[in-house]
């Protein structure tokens, strides 16, 4: 399922994702309100990207990413 507005398009997470998710994830901007900092290193967001899949294919949670104009600018 795929979630398409106006501006936004709300699809289930790819592995191929993880590179567009670290260029947000390093941004210290957007990351001024996580619990941790920026992340550093393509191979952090790789793992945890990895993670969230293989939760998935045991159906124990789903993940989203958000898309605006061809950039990721969050995941859910």
């Amino acid at each position: 399922m795929i979630l398409n507005t106006a501006r936004l398009i709300l699809r289930p997470q790819a592995r191929s994702d993880a590179t567009a998710l670290f260029t947000l994830l390093r941004d210290p901007e957007a990351m001024r309100f996580w619990q941790r900092g920026p992340i550093t290193r393509l191979a952090v967001v790789e793992e945890m990207v990895g993670e969230q899949q293989a939760a998935m294919a045991q159906g124990i949670c789903r993940y989203w990413t958000a898309w605006e104009d061809g950039y990721a600018i969050g995941s859910l």
